[in-house]
């Protein structure tokens, strides 16, 4: 009951910092864009792509620590918590180094891979440094969220998440309405995140003192571990960077840069969409982590085909709403001269669904152990994504970055993931093609038909009859999936509203 209680209050808190910073960074969005134009903006968006990759100077050990943690913590085990820590430390704080040497290194290629004049490099010079200071510092101090992650301490991480969300939100418009360009995109995405780690520091310190004092000495077996794990971690982020972050250097380095803003604001809907989706599953894997180190394998069983399945489920709501939604928010955001296209909008829609499907399988392999083999299949994932879109939007121009995107998965993460699940967990693929995927599949198919063709009336819309339409397909998505509903870990509350509702049996019944 307790993990639960955690998972939704994590959730809930997630979500609510997701939709609070969604919206205040569309409005500010909005107002940076008109403030620096479209070229600059898209500059911007393709030099944060590439300034991304001095993030794998972290070589995973932190996102590992995390379950580490988390297992010690199902087993009561408040030593090997202490020690993890201790053994974790020297990691963090020569990844803090490694990001600010990589991200040096990457500034000497800056010129080639995005086209720059040197105007371009003399306004990027000034910001970019104050990203890689303020970074850097930030990834020792990030140990102790990853410890409170760990405790599920739901209820702090959740108000120090709102506090990030609204902070990076807000200082980036003061900072541009007084002025200061791409400082203020800089200072306001790297400052909170570093105040969030230092009260997370003191958090620790007042809440779980026991555990951030008498650390005993790395240990050779301990680093190792870490290590090893971290590795398939960091293969994760290496394919990640390349199947997710790559598509504005892609356009650029393809002479398709003038292309870079539109690509980005049309695919801005989804990815916020499809990564809210992701909150609330995500929620649930400490507690997966925890229940497996108990040994109830009955249950972890029926735990992960529900946790597939709640995937799957968010992940049609995101694609209906981007196919239905997208090209009218567009308009009345930005300007419809930024929306793509509708071929682009229905890949993005359909990357959605590919992208949670494989995230899904994936995350729970990760969970189980299976992080290197994980850490492969996401680095030959987005090493293909990389071939694909390079050659695709040479021939189809911006379409070939969502195309290749979409096939780069089919053919690497979603098979070897299902692989991966039934190696470690025992959850057959047919189990999981007939229980999970087949059912929302069917009920799936004829919304997305409706959705679709919702889209290709919704510039034309006034927007509120657009608000109102969409809000009353959301309706009839909520209840059109109702068989696919029972099981799902919600937790007592969630279910009890869900019961009330008649989306879900009453208590008694199940």
């Amino acid at each position: 009951m307790a993990r639960r209680r955690n998972t939704v209050v994590t959730a809930l808190f997630t979500y609510g910092q997701s939709t609070i910073g969604m919206v205040l960074g569309l409005l500010v969005t909005r107002v940076v864009l008109r403030m620096l134009g479209k070229d600059t903006w898209g500059l911007w968006a393709a030099s944060g792509a590439l300034l991304a990759y001095a993030g794998l100077a972290d070589l995973g050990v932190l996102r590992v620590l995390q379950w580490v943690v988390a297992d010690a913590d199902g087993r009561k085990d408040p030593d090997r918590i202490r020690a993890s820590l201790s053994s974790a430390l020297p990691f963090a704080c020569l990844t803090g180094i490694g990001y600010f040497a990589v991200a040096c290194l990457l500034w000497h290629f800056y010129p080639n891979l995005l086209q720059l004049s040197p105007h371009d490099q003399g306004l990027l010079q000034g910001p970019v440094f104050v990203v890689v200071v303020l970074t850097a510092v930030t990834f020792p101090l990030r140990l102790f969220t990853v410890l409170l992650t760990g405790l599920q301490d739901a209820t702090f991480l959740g108000a120090l998440g709102l506090f990030e969300v609204v902070g990076t939100s807000l200082l980036t418009f003061v900072l541009a309405w007084r002025g200061l360009g791409l400082y203020a995109l800089a200072i306001g995405a790297t400052l909170p995140p570093v105040l969030s780690a230092l009260a997370a520091l003191v958090r620790a310190n007042i809440s779980f003192r026991s555990l951030v004092r008498r650390w005993p000495a790395p240990t050779r077996l301990l680093m190792r571990s870490l290590a090893v794990d971290g590795m398939g971690l960091w293969l994760a982020q290496v394919g990640f960077q390349l199947a997710a972050a790559t598509d504005p250097i892609i356009l650029s380095y393809c002479g398709l840069r003038a292309a870079i803003s539109g690509f980005v604001i049309t695919s801005r809907l989804p990815m916020t969409l499809m990564h809210f989706g992701w909150i609330l599953p995500n929620a649930a894997l400490i507690g997966l982590a925890q229940l497996a180190a108990e040994q109830s394998r009955a249950r972890v069983h029926e735990v992960v085909l529900a946790i597939l399945r709640l995937h799957l489920i968010l992940a049609g709501a995101v694609a209906s709403a981007v196919l239905a939604s997208n090209a009218g928010f567009i308009r009345v955001w930005v300007g419809a001269d930024l929306f793509m296209g509708a071929p682009l909008n229905a890949m993005m829609a359909a990357n959605a669904v590919m992208m949670t499907a494989v995230h899904g399988l994936i995350s729970i392999s990760s969970v189980f152990g299976r992080r290197l083999e994980v850490g492969l299949v996401f680095l030959a994932n987005g090493v293909l994504h990389v071939l694909l879109a390079s050659v695709l939007s040479r021939y189809i121009g911006v379409n070939g970055v969502a195309v290749g995107t979409f096939i780069s998965a089919a053919l690497t993460g979603l098979p070897v993931g299902l692989w991966l699940l039934e190696l470690k967990t025992g959850v057959r693929k047919r189990e999981i093609l007939t229980q999970v995927y087949w059912p929302w599949c069917s009920r799936f198919a004829p919304l997305a038909v409706l959705a679709f063709a919702l889209g290709r009336f919704s510039p034309a819309l006034p927007f509120w009859v657009l608000a109102v339409a969409c809000g009353a397909f959301g309706l009839l998505y909520l209840f059109w999936m109702k068989p696919l509903y029972v099981g799902l870990p919600l937790g007592p509350r969630l279910s009890g509203w869900l019961g009330k509702l008649r989306l879900l049996p009453p208590p008694s019944s199940t």
